[in-house]
């Protein structure tokens, strides 16, 4: 069977093209069907049309991208956007988001949203927040995630940006708001967080809520930076034998046990630290949060029901 993209004849050559002697047959001489333009079929000696398919619609897609100067208002939330939203969290997203503040002096300063929906299920919500003081009206800090729902049986967040002022950093505030997001991300369905452990103490710090190097790789150039540190610390042997054993372990949550070291040491600038601290704060590694792994969820609430200083962290 030959299969073209040609318009079908509608009458018969009055020779056939392979033999200048030949006539054509009376069943080639009659017409084809016109009916539809479609494809020319041609089994055997026999012409036809093959009927095409018509196309289903393509599926609705929807773009929403909104920005606002305080709490967002729910009146300002598209309602096909808040419908997306509420059959996976149950919350209205105005709510969801004014809730990530709940137990903090801090409220909602201003901030972004932009969002895809198709078929009326959230592909993603990506939004940019800004806090500031409830009492004074002051800025506090600001934080950016990326919730991505396009794989729906494992759906991940990514932790882009978590900043909080110095000012800000006692009294377990930055604690409160990962409390509240991973609550957030539990009614959601979310699998994993994604983040990049850096800044100033992020290194450590992330390190201290559960998250781990995101495989292997990422593990061992953590190592490298974390050797880099200890050079410059004056440990004693037994120290040095202990860390130099734990970087030989491929297993990603030894970032763990390092940063729960809590001898005493001095930097090279004569800073009075821990060695977890000296050996983790300023390295740079990509991390990832298991919502459903046990030990990975009991060290985040056991750290975050702690009420020491929280620090300035990125994700």
């Amino acid at each position: 069977m030959h299969i073209s993209g040609q318009r079908p004849i509608t009458h018969a050559p009055s020779v056939q093209p392979w033999s200048k002697t030949s006539t054509p047959s009376k069943k080639a001489q009659q017409p084809i069907d016109q009916t539809y333009n479609g494809l020319l079929v041609c089994p055997g000696d026999n012409l036809t049309t093959l009927s095409l398919v018509e196309k289903s619609p393509p599926p609705k897609r929807e773009v929403f991208s909104l920005e606002f100067d305080s709490q967002p208002n729910p009146k300002s939330i598209p309602s096909g956007l808040n419908e997306a939203w509420k059959k996976r969290g149950g919350d209205e997203i105005s709510s969801s988001l004014s809730q990530l503040m709940s137990g903090t002096a801090l409220s909602t300063r201003g901030g972004s949203l932009y969002s895809r929906v198709k078929e009326g299920e959230l592909q993603n919500l990506d939004f940019d927040l800004q806090f500031q003081c409830e009492e004074s009206g002051k800025e506090a800090g600001s934080m950016s995630r990326s919730i991505n729902f396009s794989d729906q049986e494992a759906p991940y967040v990514e932790h882009c940006y978590f900043r909080l002022d110095k000012e800000f950093q006692k009294g377990g505030i930055a604690k409160s708001i990962l409390s509240n997001s991973m609550k957030m991300y539990d009614k959601l369905g979310i699998e994993k967080v994604y983040l990049s452990a850096g800044l100033s103490v992020g290194g450590y710090a992330w390190a201290k809520y559960g998250f781990k190097p995101e495989n292997k790789d990422d593990l061992f150039r953590l190592y490298d930076e974390v050797r880099s540190n200890m050079y410059s610390l004056n440990l004693n042997p037994r120290i040095y034998s202990l860390v130099t054993g734990l970087l030989n372990c491929d297993d990603p949550k030894t970032v763990w046990t390092l940063s729960d070291l809590q001898m005493p040491v001095t930097k090279i600038d004569g800073e009075q630290t821990t060695l977890g601290k000296a050996l983790l704060m300023g390295t740079y590694w990509n991390g990832a949060f298991d919502l459903k792994d046990r030990e990975s969820r009991e060290r985040f609430e056991q750290y975050v029901g702690s009420t020491k200083q929280d620090g300035e962290v990125k994700a």
